[in-house]
């Protein structure tokens, strides 16, 4: 046996190194300590696809929200200048 894998044929879990990978791009370092902060939810040292996918459209929606109600003027592109 070349390495212990476990594999979760449902496709709802990933690995940690797996799911830090596909969505911040770090290291396996850099993923546990994700993990371990939080930042990568977990069940039994396994990343949740739709718990994972959640927080990131949540946090995806919140950004949106803040940044339309930015006080930085915007210019309205809806006119067109002659």
């Amino acid at each position: 046996m070349a390495g212990r894998r476990r594999q979760d044929e449902s496709g709802e879990t990933m690995s940690i190194p797996a799911a830090g990978k596909k969505y911040f791009g770090p290291g396996k370092s850099a993923s546990y300590a994700a993990a371990k902060s939080g930042d990568l939810p977990t069940i039994r040292g396994r990343v949740p696809i739709r718990a994972m996918e959640a927080l990131l459209n949540d946090t995806t929606e919140k950004t949106l929200r803040r940044a339309n109600k930015s006080p930085i003027p915007r210019h309205d592109t809806s006119e067109a200048t002659a």
